[in-house]
């Protein structure tokens, strides 16, 4: 896959909004369609998992090769599972929606933690 754009931001919760805004700047055009909307809500699960439950800094790394692929590293090997949440759950739920808005999602070991990502196909 081509590396598009990689970018570091801080733990807190500005950094999730600059890694959407980064997101939606890297798409482009894109980031006005229903693909662009599901990357940025995908990436913003992501993020906020990767600050509340990892509390480092974390990176983003946006790859594309006929499929869009998201990929989120901190710095913790705390490995996150997707739980059965109540609909009226107020957290819980983030790994789910990543499920239901991409194609595929996984986690693996990084070089200082682990990168937890999604793929949705282009076309």
């Amino acid at each position: 896959m081509e590396i598009l754009a990689r970018r570091r931001f801080d733990c807190s919760p500005s950094g999730i909004r600059e890694a959407r805004q980064f997101l939606r700047e890297t798409l482009g055009r894109r980031a006005d369609s229903e693909l662009g909307d599901d990357l940025v809500l995908a990436l913003g699960e992501l993020a906020t998992n990767a600050v509340q439950h990892a509390a480092t800094p974390f990176e983003v790394v946006v790859n594309t090769d006929g499929a869009a692929r998201i990929e989120v590293e901190d710095g913790s090997l705390r490995i996150p599972k997707m739980r059965a949440a109540e609909p009226w759950a107020v957290s819980g739920r983030g790994l789910s929606i990543v499920d239901r808005v991409c194609d595929q999602w996984g986690v693996h070991v990084a070089r200082e933690g682990k990168c937890v990502w999604c793929d949705r196909e282009l076309a």
